[in-house]
């Protein structure tokens, strides 16, 4: 059997009356994306909800959300943006973190419903055909989205996908506006099934 080392002047100082100065650490940001239109922050009273902090001089076309609203009143289909009811002072350290990644100030604040990441490559069939309605249902209503990959997600209720981010989308879509969206489905690879 091996010996057992005793390390010596090795005392521990208990009820030390030295008082240790903590730094209280600012708390950061939680931050879940952000890209050339804005950042996505998470909506810490109602986890169902994100909000989106637009980059200053992009505009939402508000007609185009309440056209999709109409079109898809439960929102099975698309994620459509609500103003934000929240004060931006109450988002004040969010809006600081986030003009900072972005280089620019922070215009309009939007909330919607929050969505998982959806891999679109290795989609089920039940998923594909959702998606594929979905594209119908735009262009049967004379919207076209402009910008399909990378702009699908899944709801966490259902499981089926959800088109996101609006900024190409148009209400009076040309039917080459609808052909780049079906060339985007059909002919990009990126929309699989499994």
């Amino acid at each position: 059997m091996g010996k057992k080392t005793v390390r010596k002047n090795s005392t521990v100082r208990k009820n030390s009356k030295k008082k240790r100065t903590v730094k209280k650490r600012e708390k950061t940001v939680m931050i879940l994306g952000y890209g050339k239109d804005g950042c996505v922050i998470l909506d810490e009273e109602d986890p169902t909800k994100i909000f989106k902090l637009v980059r200053e001089g992009i505009e939402i076309n508000w007609e185009l959300q309440e056209t999709l609203k109409k079109i898809d009143t439960d929102e099975n289909r698309f994620s459509t943006y609500s103003h934000s009811t929240i004060e931006k002072e109450k988002l004040k350290k969010q809006i600081k973190q986030c003009s900072a990644l972005l280089s620019s100030p922070i215009g309009e604040m939007i909330s919607m419903t929050k969505l998982e990441p959806l891999d679109t490559e290795k989609m089920t069939r039940t998923q594909y055909r959702h998606l594929r309605k979905s594209i119908e249902l735009l262009h049967e209503n004379g919207i076209s989205h402009g910008d399909l990959i990378d702009n699908v997600m899944m709801s966490p209720e259902d499981q089926l996908p959800r088109i996101i981010d609006w900024e190409n989308a148009k209400l009076a879509a040309t039917e080459l506006d609808k052909t780049i969206d079906q060339n985007a489905f059909f002919h990009s690879g990126r929309f699989k099934l499994t």
